[in-house]
């Protein structure tokens, strides 16, 4: 890079960051930056060589001691990684490894937490990751069609079956996962506890003087948008589960190559999945992959 092309970059930069109102390490695209704000031209030079590699991935491999977990679980970076959780339209593939990988780094920072520091926040999140499971699994709102818009003007266009988890079904089971891992955690396990008790005592109280028998959920809760229904529904996936089916993310095992994470679903059925033991990549039929079962709630 020549010196009249890097002042350059670096004005672009400088005259951004004071027209922009997003606070510091809340621009998340292809890259999430690690670096605080600063006016140092040098330190922008840095920031603008190590956009290609300070992903989410990599600030969860660095998330190690109880100080850096701390420190990449402040109120801020909470508030960020909640935002990518959720998502926004349009969704896709790479939304999906995003939202993935935002959830992984929460499931890294969260046991640092002291529950005498961190009461608060830790009922305030409980709460909301309960509340994003509910609404999530209530709408669907991040599944596309099965079929394209182009399948549907042919004559003979067949309804598809997705052999895999579809994206709300995949980040619903993540979430799952999360908060599984933070039940199993002594300073977590009585907040979780709590809300689930609460949430299954307003079932039973909503069913009191109501018949039982071949009566379903819908008929005690006509409107699947009542916070009561996501609330509940939230509470019983944890509690059950949601998909078994394979899913981007998740853990497969091969008779072959062992297990592995599944990096990759193309909609021709082809699925990448980097082998634990091997350190790499494979490409494998769906029938001979095989999910692995997930943490289980101890209740």
């Amino acid at each position: 890079m020549n010196g009249n092309h890097k002042q350059t970059s670096i004005n672009k930069e400088i005259k951004y960051r004071q027209t922009s109102r997003i606070p510091e390490a809340t621009r998340l695209g292809a890259s999430t930056f690690v670096f605080p704000p600063a006016a140092s031209p040098d330190r922008l030079v840095r920031r603008e060589q190590h956009r290609s590699w300070c992903t989410l991935g990599f600030v969860r491999s660095i998330a190690l001691t109880p100080q850096a977990c701390g420190a990449l679980s402040s109120p801020r970076w909470i508030t960020l990684l909640m935002k990518v959780v959720e998502g926004h339209a349009p969704f896709t593939a790479a939304s999906l490894q995003r939202q993935i990988l935002a959830v992984h780094l929460l499931q890294a920072v969260l046991p640092s937490w002291d529950k005498t520091e961190r009461a608060r926040d830790m009922k305030c999140l409980v709460e909301k990751l309960f509340g994003f499971l509910g609404s999530l699994l209530t709408t669907c709102s991040s599944d596309v069609p099965l079929l394209r818009e182009s399948t549907l003007r042919r004559r003979r266009a067949r309804p598809q079956a997705s052999l895999t988890a579809t994206h709300s079904s995949t980040l619903a089971e993540e979430v799952v996962a999360l908060l599984r891992t933070l039940h199993s955690l002594t300073q977590w396990n009585g907040l979780i506890n709590k809300y689930i008790n609460s949430q299954l005592h307003s079932v039973t109280h909503s069913c009191v003087g109501k018949p039982s028998e071949r009566v379903l959920l819908e008929d005690y809760f006509p409107d699947s948008e009542n916070p009561e229904v996501g609330g509940l529904m939230a509470v019983l996936a944890v509690i059950g589960g949601i998909d078994g089916r394979l899913r981007l993310g998740g853990q497969v095992m091969h008779d072959e190559f062992g297990e592995g994470t599944v990096t990759r679903i193309t909609p021709k059925g082809r699925i990448t999945v980097q082998f634990t033991e091997m350190r790499t990549c494979r490409v494998c039929p769906l029938n001979q992959l095989k999910p692995v079962g997930e943490r289980l709630l101890s209740y």
